[in-house]
């Protein structure tokens, strides 16, 4: 392994990803059942990990995430599922990159800042086992307080630049007249807070309950203007990376010369 401190990825890069980590990201604390020679369970264990999925054609965008964190994780193939996904399992990786990422600037979703806080807990206090399954939900429960967001967030430009690489897409529907720009999750707050920043005027809508999901939110834009201060935002901070990166200049191209 490449040593850790050879890598200092800049601010920005880190915003980035920490938008990336609060769309795509997920902080496992898991227990594991252990048992003795006769089959009878003793304690269970507690698993931590992170891990990172995306479609295999990012594939080389995990590699580049890897490289920039000096190495840390392994990345996992599944070509059935057309997955990818970069996980880091090691307690020693883990402080590690909670260290260099995510003690720098804070998640900004509810869900993935909750699940974080459970994972550092049972690093920092070093819980490796626990007798029973009602002892694993007490352990891990931490007093949480949902992040405290607006527009003055000194790093959100990054961060709503990663947010988009993980749940925004762009479209071109109606033979090509017409533009679409969509970024749906289930933290209305924090699209509540893109839509602000970017400037647009209709609001973020309730996405129709679909069986086995979460209830979503979805941000939905496509007149000129609105398209255009998409791209101006875009252009104007850190880039998109991997595949959201070549689907959003073909996009643009097409958008800049029907509107030239």
């Amino acid at each position: 392994m490449n040593n850790y401190n050879n890598n200092k990825p800049s601010p920005s890069w880190i915003q980035w990803l920490i938008g990336l980590l609060d769309a795509e990201g997920n902080f496992q604390v898991s227990p594991k059942k252990r048992t003795n020679s006769k089959g009878v369970i003793t304690h269970y264990g507690v698993l931590v990990g992170f891990h990172l999925g995306m479609h295999i054609r990012d594939y080389a965008l995990l590699v580049h995430i890897q490289q920039m964190l000096s190495g840390l994780g392994t990345i996992y193939l599944y070509p059935d599922k057309q997955e990818a996904h970069f996980a880091i399992t090691k307690k020693a990786e883990l402080q590690i990159f909670i260290e260099l990422i995510i003690s720098q600037f804070q998640l900004l979703t509810s869900y993935q800042l909750q699940r974080f806080l459970v994972l550092n807990k049972v690093l920092c206090e070093n819980i490796v086992r626990v007798p029973t399954l009602e002892g694993f939900q007490a352990q891990l429960n931490t007093s949480f307080e949902a992040p405290l967001l607006n527009s003055s967030i000194p790093f959100l430009s990054s961060w709503i630049v990663g947010f988009i690489n993980g749940e925004g897409s762009f479209s071109i529907v109606k033979n090509g007249k017409v533009f679409i720009f969509l970024l749906e999750h289930t933290d209305l707050a924090v699209l509540e807070l893109i839509k602000e920043v970017l400037g647009f005027a209709l609001p973020v809508y309730t996405v129709k309950l679909r069986e086995g999901r979460k209830q979503t939110f979805a941000i939905k834009v496509s007149s000129r203007s609105d398209i255009g201060k998409v791209v101006s935002f875009l252009d104007a901070n850190e880039p998109l990376k991997g595949y959201k990166l070549e689907q959003y200049f073909s996009w643009k191209e097409k958008w800049m010369t029907k509107n030239q």
